[in-house]
């Protein structure tokens, strides 16, 4: 049998054959690859959805629902949010078309997907269009002043303003209700998952504070007589929160449910060592199950458990082909056989040497428990003496135990009478009868999932586990401003480049000014051209000349000649190279008249000729013939934009890079993050789950977000010594420029997290996976290899949720200036949901039953990516030159409160003067009626949050002990139902007389109502007392017990757990560990 049988899960039924013997994994020598692939694919399938039984499109959040209530809120949060945030892109879809129909993105900015004409960047009209008469009114279609617009909407461009903050304020609706049903509906799963739902857990408790000689027969016998169901049930009254009262018999009490009987069936103590399965023979009890201090040995087992098995496996897989050689060797037409037979057991004979020779160096410390008799003896024996400091250091350590209930009301009393014992002042004056012994007090708990235990660490303290919080968390802040240099240093580079390029009012209207001698020239007919029959004459220099100039140059009409020092040069040379650096001035450097109407006396190098006549080449070809063919075409025809065109492609790769590098840093930081929570000691799986998605969230938005923002931010803090060097980027605001740049940068990572992950996924399930199966399973010997094989890695839930908080807390920032992110997202959403249904279907295996711990830290953090939003939103919307508002009338609203006319603006310069960001700060932006509204959305939200915290964790416990104490009392006098929070049942028919709950080591039955539709797909059917039950559907092999088809199922059985059985060795995980363990205790591991 495999060790899977022992955690009480069923493998496919064997038939006995005398003829063979039987491995310890349940094979034979006889068994054939095909025999092995068909009991590796049924055991595959119990840790699969529906048991595997059902396909994609037949399983629902029900099915889902009985992996785990951790699984279940994953899948809940990944479906609703596909949903709400298309319904919010829908929303925004009126500012999508209005951005696609601005003039603020050029040919030259724009990137190849076209995402920065869907951006608020794309407003407005752009300098270099305002300066192109030919597109301007009168004789263009534009209206370059921007008092009207040109949508299908509307021309008033203060109505485009409004039209885009309505709708982001209907979006940012949607996503409120989308907070509260979703908390709600996630409460309400939490609730039924803990009526409805029989796990493990659900009869279990979790027993603190026991002795360390404490015995099983002990633990058994005290639990037993207090929660004997045949007698009357009982319970001590607690006052003041510290004094008990006597113990009474409860008025009222009756047995809730019609099956109550003691254990009559041992089955699922099957293959257990740690437990005696005869203690529990006629009690109520169904398991109790020891873990006691190891001081550090588990924990150095399972270093060296990996090599372990790896022996094991290899043992038999010898003997397996140790016996094939014998019977090949006695048929002489076998002996191709016996040759691969033997050179396959020489390899393997090979390979175990080694693997004992590494067990025997990593055991080598742990053989001074046995061989070292003082601590001076020798250097093994330092290492025992060691080990007993470490047990006089916690000699006060207790042991846990874990106490199975055969029947859930057994459970509800024992969690009644304990219902305070995790207090210090109840407990320390704890009823006697409750009292082990009569004198050690208990602390009982729920018990967690067995599959959510980590038993290694359950004997860490807390003093411990928070120092080594507080290092992980330092070296992740650390290894996040590593990642800041990297990307940081991809910025730098990007802005280096676009440095170079020259600014667009140079090719628009200061270049050609040069040429024409002064600025009343005509667009139309004044144009920069390459005449290519013209040949430049070779100079010293080797590079390339070409003939680039205008119609003509005329001479130069100046009407207040400068007197700059060094005089200015004017560059008309036609002959240019894409090298020559020569520095050339402006036409507002030879006349001062021009610089007294604004206009700047600004330097240009003589190459950029050759850039002003490219960027009008590439925009037309690409205009013309698309993005891929129309720069071919230009690199193939046009010459001299030959070294442009790379340095365009460079921009763009520049761009992807930046976004490449930031998944690239997501996925190292991944893997060194889940070492980090391994080293942190987490109680449970559902903990350390936490531990990883926090960091990894906060890692991957570090640099996803913010780190985009701070490089690119200029925040005006050059008086800050630090931060003036890292907020030393281009953007002040959220300026046009920001969006095709920054803006797109982050919208192509989003794209690539959106679509990366899951078509990886995919490829996995449907070519990586079954082209593995096929080409190893020919080669496997042995049952527990093929088991392997077709297991499939474990689904961890802690990778799959950065990815959803991820996108979601960027989407949520940046959708208000890129309303296409929440279609990016959502597509990101309904993918994941998709993906990972299909996986746990098809690939994954679900080995853990998360708790709803990290589903709740989820839900608490979603509402803040709201407030995120509008604040971000607020100031994007406020940018004049992007959008037109009207301001408001704050003047009438200062003397309503009696001031005098004009202390509204004395007020706002010295607001304005006081805020660091100047212009651009939140004074001014708030002056604008638009971002007013979001503002007030803004403090509404945050003042939300902030009050249902203090309500939920501040008012209202110090309600439930005040207040809420006369009128529990006064309720209970009143009414027959106990007002316990665990008092509480799955749902049975209130009509009903006898209603029969399942008892864990009995037959599978359940009272339903009478319209509940059994899934017979997993071998559910109502039986002719009106009961659910369930079936076995094939025959299997339970704990080396046959179940053949058709025969029922016991309650245990018919659990979707992982693990079944506190006991530690069930778990696969802690097998090998724990039998060593158990077997230095009994000196017999040597």
């Amino acid at each position: 049998m495999s060790s899977r049988i022992h955690a009480g899960l069923p493998e496919p039924w064997i038939s006995e054959d005398k003829s063979t013997s039987e491995n310890k994994d349940g094979s034979t020598a006889e068994d054939s690859p095909d025999t092995m692939i068909r009991r590796a694919v049924a055991l595959s399938r119990l840790d699969r959805l529906a048991f595997g039984q059902k396909g994609f499109l037949d399983t629902n959040m029900s099915d889902i629902g009985d992996l785990g209530i951790g699984i279940l809120l994953y899948f809940m949060l990944s479906k609703y949010l596909s949903i709400t945030v298309f319904l919010m892109g829908l929303c925004s879809l009126p500012s999508i078309i209005l951005n696609i129909y601005g003039h603020g993105i050029t040919g030259t900015l724009a990137d190849p997907l076209g995402l920065a004409y869907t951006s608020l960047g794309n407003q407005g009209v752009h300098e270099e269009i305002a300066n192109d008469t030919n597109r301007c009114l009168p004789r263009g279609t534009i209206d370059c002043t921007g008092n009207t617009v040109e949508t299908p909407f509307t021309s008033d461009p203060y109505a485009v303003s409004w039209i885009i903050t309505v709708s982001d304020c209907i979006a940012s609706l949607i996503f409120l209700v989308f907070i509260y049903v979703f908390r709600s509906t996630a409460q309400r799963a939490i609730e039924t998952h803990l009526h409805e739902n029989l796990t493990p857990a659900k009869y279990a408790v979790q027993v603190k504070g026991l002795p360390r000689d404490v015995t099983e027969e002990e633990v058994v016998e005290h639990f037993n007589a207090l929660y004997d169901l045949t007698k009357p049930e009982m319970i001590n009254r607690l006052y003041f929160n510290c004094c008990w009262g006597r113990r009474n018999q409860v008025k009222r009490a009756k047995l809730r449910v019609g099956n109550a009987s003691p254990v009559s069936n041992v089955d699922h103590l099957e293959g257990l060592t740690s437990v005696t399965p005869p203690l529990y023979i006629n009690t109520w009890i169904a398991e109790v199950s020891f873990f006691r201090p190891t001081f550090g040995l588990l924990r150095s087992f399972m270093a060296i458990q990996s090599v372990s098995k790896r022996m094991e496996e290899f043992e038999r897989l010898c003997e397996i082909l140790q016996r094939d050689v014998d019977i090949s060797s006695q048929d002489l037409k076998l002996k191709s056989r016996r040759l691969r037979a033997e050179t396959e057991l020489k390899n393997a004979t090979k390979q175990l040497h080694k693997l004992q020779l590494e067990s025997k160096k990593r055991s080598k410390p742990l053989l001074a428990l046995q061989v070292a008799t003082t601590a001076e003896e020798n250097t093994l024996g330092r290492v025992k003496h060691r080990i007993t400091s470490a047990q006089h250091a916690v000699a006060s350590a207790c042991s846990t135990a874990f106490v199975v209930f055969n029947n859930l009301e057994s459970r509800r009393r024992c969690i009644q009478d304990y219902r305070y014992s995790g207090w210090r002042y109840p407990r320390r004056f704890q009823p006697t009868c409750l009292r082990l012994r009569g004198r050690i007090p208990l602390q009982v708990i729920p018990a967690p999932e067995p599959s959510n235990i980590l038993w290694e660490n359950l004997e860490t303290s807390n003093f411990d586990r928070f120092f080594r919080r507080l290092l992980t968390t330092l070296i992740t802040i650390l290894l996040l401003f590593v990642s800041f240099a990297i990307i940081s240093a991809a910025q730098t580079a990007q802005s280096a480049y676009k440095s170079r390029v020259p600014p667009s009012s140079l090719c628009d209207k200061s270049l050609p000014a040069v040429y024409y001698g002064n600025d009343s020239f005509n667009r139309r007919t004044w144009n920069l051209k390459w005449y290519s029959n013209v040949t430049c004459p070779k100079e010293e220099d080797p590079t390339d000349r070409y003939y680039i100039t205008y119609n003509a140059v005329n001479a130069l009409r100046i009407l207040e000649p400068t007197s700059i020092i060094p005089v200015p040069v004017r560059c008309t040379e036609p002959c240019i190279s894409v090298e020559n650096t020569t520095t050339c001035s402006t036409l507002a450097c030879f006349d001062q008249s021009l610089q007294n109407k604004g206009q700047p006396c600004e330097t240009y190098q003589a190459n950029h000729v050759v850039y002003c006549l490219c960027v009008s080449a590439v925009a037309s070809s690409i205009e013309k013939y698309g993005w891929f063919k129309g720069l071919k075409l230009l690199w193939k025809d046009f010459l001299p934009c030959q070294a442009f065109i790379t340095k365009y492609l460079l921009k763009n790769a520049l761009i992807f890079l930046a976004a490449t590098i930031i998944v690239i840093v997501n996925l190292m930081l991944k893997s060194i993050l889940r070492a980090f929570a391994t080293f942190e000691r987490h109680s449970s799986e559902s903990a350390k789950a936490s531990a990883i998605v926090l960091k990894t969230f906060s890692a991957q938005f570090f640099n996803t977000a913010v780190i985009v923002l701070v490089v690119n931010a200029s925040l005006n803090l050059n008086r800050v010594p630090v931060l003036k060097e890292i907020m030393n980027g281009k953007f002040s605001d959220f300026e046009r420029e920001w969006y095709p740049t920054v803006g797109v940068g982050i919208t192509t990572s989003m794209l690539l997290n959106a679509i990366i992950p899951q078509f990886t996924l995919l490829l996995q399930i449907g070519v990586f996976s079954p082209l593995l199966r096929r080409w190893k399973r020919r080669k496997v010997r042995t049952q527990e290899q093929m088991n392997a094989l077709y297991a499939g890695p474990a689904f961890d839930i802690s990778v799959r949720y950065p990815l959803i908080l991820n996108s979601l807390f960027v989407t949520m920032i940046f959708f208000g200036g890129a309303p296409v992110l929440l279609f990016i997202a959502s597509l990101a959403a309904a993918l994941t949901y998709w993906a990972d249904k299909l996986s746990i279907i098809h690939l994954y295996g679900v080995k853990t039953t998360y708790d709803d711990e990290l589903g709740e830290f989820v839900i608490s953090l979603i509402p803040w990516t709201l407030a995120f939003h509008l604040a971000f939103s607020m100031w994007m919307y406020g940018n004049p030159v992007l959008l037109k508002s009207p301001p408001w009338n704050i003047e009438s609203i200062f003397q309503s409160f009696g001031l005098a006319p004009g202390w509204s603006d004395n007020f706002m310069e010295k607001a304005k003067s006081m805020d660091f960001m100047g212009s651009h700060g939140l004074i001014v932006k708030l002056k604008r009626s638009n971002v007013f509204i979001m503002f007030i959305l803004f403090v509404l939200v945050v003042a939300g949050i902030i009050l249902i915290k203090v309500w939920t964790q501040a008012f209202l416990p110090i309600l439930a002990r005040t207040i809420a104490v006369p009128i529990r009392l006064l309720w209970k006098s009143l009414c027959t139902t106990r007002v316990f929070p665990e008092d509480a049942w799955p749902s049975t028919p209130r009509s009903s007389k006898h209603n029969a709950m399942p008892e864990y080591t009995d037959l599978f039955r359940k009272s339903v109502p009478a319209s509940f539709k059994a899934d017979r797909m997993l071998g559910f059917s109502i039986d002719k007392n009106g009961e659910l039950i369930r079936q076995w559907r094939e025959h299997t092999t339970v704990n080396g017990i046959q179940r053949r088809a058709g025969e029922r199922m016991r309650t245990w059985e018919a659990l979707q757990a992982p693990i079944k059985s506190y006991a530690i060795e069930a778990n696969n995980k802690y097998k090998v560990a724990a039998g060593r363990i158990a077997a230095i205790q009994t000196s017999q591991l040597y």
